[in-house]
């Protein structure tokens, strides 16, 4: 074997063996894989027994009372008996991203009928006691509450979009008489 072709073949067992080191995971693309599977929220009265009581889920059904230390904009819209659909996110976690981006373009489509929230979870400051008051204690978290005050929906982890909007329906077609 003369020496220009030895080198050659050195060259290409290192460029697959770095391929193959490479695949072998431990680097940061695994932040762009697909997030792993979640069980799907189901709001239905059936499996609400099914939903640990300190969760967002467990408040289907139940009015929301602002207090004293809760957010002014949260307060004035349950006042004004507007739908209002809160929020909290983290900013690097793959589902709270898919999350919020729904919920954004959601805020576009029926900005001036609903009142949207979106609070940064380690930003206690911000929401106050909200998160004390809708059970929240993970991202992402998304709670829909109609105009009488009542949450009509609400979900822990990932939702997409058409979910989110259908619990939006359901809450302008509440009716607050």
């Amino acid at each position: 074997m003369n020496k220009p072709f030895k080198l050659i073949a050195a060259a290409l067992v290192m460029a697959l063996a770095v391929f193959l080191f490479a695949g072998c995971g431990g680097g940061d693309e695994e932040d762009n894989a697909p997030p792993p599977k979640k069980a799907k929220t189901n709001n239905s009265a059936a499996t609400a027994s099914a939903v640990p009581s300190d969760m967002p889920e467990s408040l289907i059904g139940q009015a929301v009372a602002p207090t004293k230390d809760s957010p002014g904009d949260f307060t004035q819209a349950i006042e004004d008996k507007r739908p209002v659909v809160v929020t909290f996110y983290m900013p690097a976690p793959y589902d709270d991203s898919q999350v919020r981006s729904s919920v954004m373009t959601l805020q576009g489509k029926y900005r001036g009928q609903v009142e949207f929230l979106s609070y940064l979870y380690s930003d206690a400051q911000s929401y106050k006691d909200l998160a004390t008051l809708l059970k929240v204690n993970t991202t992402p978290t998304v709670v829909v509450i109609n105009r009488l005050g009542v949450v009509q929906r609400a979900w822990t982890g990932y939702a997409d979009e058409k979910t989110i909007e259908q619990g939006i329906q359901e809450a302008l077609e509440s009716r607050a008489d």
